[in-house]
């Protein structure tokens, strides 16, 4: 062993951001017997450019150079270290480590860990006893405290946690070693809503931010995993996070509020009932400027490691571009005149009927006529006085902006002066049975949040070609999608949209059941975690693709699932998530009648595999189906 040839270690950083892992090229280790160990970032997308401050995200190499002069780095053989504490620095376009007498030889495994973080004088963070690594669980620790002293975005810096795990690949007389770094905390960004536009933002703060805790990192788990391998235990303290905005005016919605370097760097945590977001704006009103402050509850918000979270600031609500439900937002100015406790509010709100009552309302103003649209709008210009003109307003919210519903020409038109409709939590059979419409068109001034019930809501629009719920519909609280498109015969697509979440969702039973045009679902799973029920989903959709199974963890029922889909090509289980075997879940006819002759199924676990080709459960799968 003596004699053996051994390498300097070399290697190469690459990032994993929200939206992608950013893979490197080219990760080399020299063979010679200098003992150095150099470190170097290849080239990767993704690029945002600009100048780095310690507040912007860091999500490519080049961006990775500009922002740490250094980051520490532990190597393990095993349980046992190969090297404790080690700094690489960064000089002359590599990544040098201060250790001379460490060798990598072949064929030898190594785990290392890395931490990357910002480095200033006087501190703003504190990592206690900056990482503790615990080999044999392949999990790193480490504590983080962001400083009360200077509570601004400017200064929350963005720490970076990198890992790679194995012997390296030869390339020219040297080893090819990739380390990728993983971003422990959440992002938090701003951008103007349409309302927005004229006024000028002053200061936003988020209130009552733990901000301190200690991560925990079940580092050999981060590929599969992502994101959701990092975890953190809060510590009791909490500060207020706060930007001041120079000049920050308006012109366009959209318009990003601060520059990159504001971006909040926040620990992952669900916000508690005394958090707030509050935005501080100058606004024209009746000719004057005034000075207002927004406020909005953050209460059980969750900010997600790896995430850039954008609020989209609007007068009346503040949609979150991710996963929780819109927090309501209050603003009051008083009136020239008007005494401070008699104000006038901005926000102007309609709220919708329950599904039922809805339907009942449309279909009796339509009559025997027939209708082929319903569009949702604002400002239609119609009143009470206008012909074939309906209220539609739920009863019971004082004050609330009256919903009109017109009828003209063949298509009916819900329109009103309010900022905002409010779609009511139970949707369910809102437009079951129209069976002549072909087009909804949706607005961009819809609150659904608070929707738990969507079950029949277009059940026999058999005309209905296509649908988008883009920025319409928030499902996080729904429990109850089932028979949704049943008898949608002519439908070819599904947008679900950014926000068409299942996590909640217990039944998508017979969702698209006879749906013999439905082509795609553009990528929308069968799975969540709560799901129990996908009894005939896809039953009759002759002209489905492909579909994707995940989150199955408490599925009851699979009953003809996509029995007599006959044009089916693939079903994808690559993120799939199973029961502990044996199953006790049922799956008659599961896959009867499905599948074009080069049909496949995969990949999936050798428990499953069996449980689908076993007889006795009955599934129909056909023998020429690949399973892999």
């Amino acid at each position: 062993m003596n004699d053996m040839k051994h390498s300097i270690i070399y290697l190469a950083a690459g990032l994993l951001s929200a939206a992608a892992m950013l893979t490197s090229c080219d990760y080399r280790l020299d063979d010679d017997n200098s003992g150095s160990i150099r470190f170097t970032a290849e080239a990767v997308s993704f690029a945002q450019p600009g100048v780095r401050t310690k507040a912007t995200p860091v999500n490519t190499v080049s961006a990775f150079t500009d922002t740490y002069t250094s980051f520490m780095v532990n190597a393990y053989k095993g349980t046992t270290a190969k090297f404790t504490g080690g700094t690489s620095t960064y000089s002359s376009g590599e990544w040098n480590l201060t250790a001379t007498d460490v060798k990598w030889w072949p064929d030898e495994t190594l785990d290392f860990y890395a931490l990357a973080f910002p480095e200033t004088t006087p501190p703003m963070i504190t990592l206690a006893d900056e990482m503790v690594v615990i080999p044999s669980t392949k999990t790193a620790i480490f504590d983080y405290t962001f400083s009360s002293d200077s509570p601004i975005g400017e200064n929350t810096p963005d720490i970076m946690f990198g890992y790679y795990s194995g012997t390296g690949t030869a390339s020219g007389g040297k080893r090819i070693a990739p380390l990728t770094f993983y971003h422990p905390f959440a992002a938090v960004k701003f951008k103007a809503g349409a309302d927005l536009v004229g006024a000028t933002v002053n200061s936003i703060t988020i209130t009552n931010v733990a901000n301190g805790g200690t991560c925990t990192i079940a580092a050999s788990n981060l590929a599969i995993a992502g994101n959701s391998a990092i975890s953190w235990t809060l510590d009791s303290g909490h500060i207020n996070y706060s930007n001041t905005y120079t000049a920050a005016a308006i012109t366009a919605a959209d318009q990003q509020i601060g520059t990159d370097a504001q971006t909040f760097m926040i620990i992952p945590q669900t916000m508690g009932e005394t958090a707030k977001l509050e935005v501080n704006l100058t606004v024209e009103a009746n000719g004057v400027n005034k000075t207002v402050t927004l406020e909005a509850s953050l209460n059980n918000l969750t900010f997600t490691a790896g995430t850039i979270h954008t609020f989209t600031i609007n007068y009346d609500n503040i949609p979150l571009d991710f996963t929780e439900p819109n927090a309501a937002i209050v603003a009051y100015v008083p009136d020239e005149g008007t005494h401070i406790d008699d104000p006038i509010p901005f926000a102007k709100y309609g709220y919708l009927p329950a599904g039922l009552a809805f339907n009942a309302a449309i279909k009796g103003l339509v009559g025997d006529r027939t209708f082929t649209k319903v569009v949702f709008n604002r400002f239609g210009g119609v009143d009470d006085t206008t012909p074939d003109t309906i209220q539609i307003q739920e009863a019971g919210h004082e004050g609330a902006e009256i919903i009109y519903a017109h009828y003209e020409d063949g298509v009916v038109t819900v329109t009103t002066h309010a900022n905002t409709i409010y779609l009511n939590a139970d949707c369910s059979h809102m437009f079951e049975d129209m069976n002549t419409i072909t087009e909804i068109q949706w607005g961009s001034f819809f609150q659904s949040d608070a929707l738990t019930n969507i079950s029949y809501m277009f059940k026999g629009c058999s005309s209905l070609l296509t649908i988008n719920f883009t920025d319409v519909l928030v499902t996080t609280l729904v429990t109850d999608a089932s028979h949704m498109f049943d008898g949608c015969t002519s439908l070819t697509s599904f947008n679900p949209g950014l926000h068409f979440y299942r996590n909640n969702m217990v039944s998508m039973a017979y969702m698209f059941n006879n749906c013999p045009s439905l082509e795609t679902v553009n990528g929308m799973p069968v799975g969540g975690r709560s799901l129990t029920n996908v009894d005939h989903m896809f039953y009759n959709c002759s002209s489905l693709f492909e579909a994707y199974l995940v989150d199955l963890r408490l599925m009851a029922n699979m009953n003809s699932l996509f029995e007599n889909c006959s044009g089916l090509h693939t079903i994808g289980c690559y993120d799939i998530i199973l029961p502990t075997s044996p199953y006790t879940f049922t799956g008659v006819n599961m896959f009867k009648d499905a599948f074009r002759s080069d049909g496949a199924i995969g990949p999936i676990p050798s428990a499953f595999q069996d449980w689908i080709t076993d007889s006795e459960n009955q599934t129909g799968l056909s023998a020429h189906v690949r399973i892999f």
